[in-house]
């Protein structure tokens, strides 16, 4: 009988004999067992084969896994100037649910931030217009809407609001042209027509303010009652 053993060798010494293996088939399914577990455990196999033709197995499970680097990219930086409009934008979406609760002083501080941000919010001045017209503080109401037409001279909001500026003040031919010049902007925006109407028949005109106000229910204007 066959006295030859196969030793599998364990790192600090220690050693496990596996014995009566006699076939070299037997071997090999031994060896592609422990390649297995080496793929799914990183653990590192050394084969030898001794003077007297013995098998010996090292196996070292201290061998470390060399894991490749995960490639990462670092976001851009928000630059300050980005950062500021962002900002301004955010107060203006504020300022602007608070104008349709008719908080009047909560809109005018939120807008005031935002054109602090961003002194180019054409729509920071077109709300604080608003509000300051509602205030009836025609003045600073006058202001804001000059400022947002002089930012962008298609903005057909800010000349219905200065309209409404000229025809609280009594000054109806340049709060005709005003609406006038919305409606060339927006043709298909009812307010202006309902604006303008109140002007031409305040100011005497009552067939042009039928005719506005027509129009302007066309559009699907609900005059307020």
């Amino acid at each position: 009988m066959n006295e030859d053993k196969e030793y599998l060798e364990i790192p600090r010494g220690v050693k496990k004999t596996f014995a009566d293996v006699s076939t070299l088939k037997l071997s090999m399914i031994l060896a592609t067992l422990l390649m297995a577990i080496a793929l799914l455990t990183s653990i590192r196999l050394d084969f030898e084969i001794g003077a007297d033709g013995s098998k010996h197995v090292s196996i070292d499970f201290a061998h470390e896994r060399t894991v490749a680097p995960v490639e990462t990219t670092t976001p851009a930086p928000i630059d300050d100037e980005t950062d500021k409009l962002y900002k301004a934008n955010l107060r203006v979406e504020l300022a602007q649910n608070l104008f349709s609760q008719k908080k009047w002083k909560e809109v005018i501080a939120n807008c005031n931030a935002a054109i602090e941000l961003n002194p180019n919010n054409t729509w920071a001045y077109n709300l604080r217009g608003g509000a300051y017209l509602n205030m009836r503080e025609f003045r600073r109401a006058l202001e804001d809407f000059d400022k947002a037409i002089e930012l962008d001279d298609r903005n057909d909001t800010a000349y219905c609001g200065r309209g409404n500026v000229y025809e609280y003040t009594n000054e109806r031919e340049k709060a005709i042209a005003d609406f006038t010049r919305a409606i060339e902007l927006k043709p298909t925006a009812s307010e202006p027509y309902y604006y303008r109407s109140m002007s031409y028949t305040n100011s005497g005109d009552s067939k042009r303010g039928k005719a506005d106000m027509a129009r302007a229910k066309e559009l699907g204007f609900n005059p307020p009652k």
